[in-house]
């Protein structure tokens, strides 16, 4: 069944931050379109999903997501976010939270956990090679299931979280998926994809496409766009 449409309203917060924190995130891209639609052949195309700084799909929703959460959240506190990654999401979530101003750095910290036998060589050396002041990444000799489990014990430790909010007026977050500022910004790709078919006249408004998304989170931000899906398949 399809998504009822979602109804958005900006706040005076949100139109207010909502063009500098758009300009600040595609700075950190390699296209000036940051997703560019290719033509593949017919009526096929493709989204380029690659041109940001770690070469993964995940930089859109992160490098916006890092500003987010030093234009939006109160400035009073602290965060600290904690991220468990199979590889991905580690470098992508260490990249962005790097690249923030340094009164937002000392205030936003990020541990990366990942599987120290379960991340790509490559993977690993992006992660490790973020070790800032800010963003940390320490392997885990286990498995990915088990990252994810301690994080989410984190988070139900009510004796943690209250020694953190006491002693250093630190609030606990996340970056994965579980956090719905982390897959709001996904939706962007499929109405920015839509809109880019509508410009060259390949659509009308209002026709049915059909999605090929070859991830998880994907699905779920399609779901949520709204747009008039012919088939989504994940």
């Amino acid at each position: 069944s399809r998504a009822p449409p979602l109804r958005l309203q900006c706040t005076p917060l949100w139109r207010s931050t909502n063009m500098w924190t758009q300009r600040k995130t595609a700075r950190n891209f390699a296209n000036q379109l940051v997703v560019p639609l290719k033509h593949l052949t017919d009526h096929q195309y493709i989204l380029e999903l690659f041109h940001g700084p770690t070469a993964s799909f995940k930089d859109l929703a992160l490098q916006l997501m890092s500003q987010l959460f030093a234009h939006c959240l109160p400035q009073m506190c602290n965060y600290l976010i904690l991220v468990a990654t199979s590889g991905d999401t580690g470098s992508a979530v260490l990249n962005g939270f790097q690249n923030l101003k340094d009164s937002d750095r000392r205030r936003i910290g990020v541990l990366v956990f990942f599987p120290e036998k379960g991340v790509s060589e490559i993977q690993k050396l992006q992660m490790t090679g973020f070790q800032e002041d800010n963003a940390k990444s320490i392997s885990v000799l286990s498995d990915f299931d088990f990252c994810q489990r301690s994080i989410k014990q984190m988070f139900g430790d009510s004796s943690l979280i209250g020694h953190l909010a006491v002693e250093y007026a630190t609030v606990l977050s996340t970056a994965n998926s579980i956090n719905w500022a982390r897959l709001l910004p996904q939706v962007v790709y499929h109405c920015s994809a839509y809109m880019d078919l509508l410009r060259n006249r390949t659509l009308t408004f209002g026709d049915p496409i059909d999605v090929c998304i070859p991830t998880g989170n994907f699905a779920i931000s399609g779901f949520f766009s709204s747009i008039k899906w012919s088939q989504l398949f994940a």
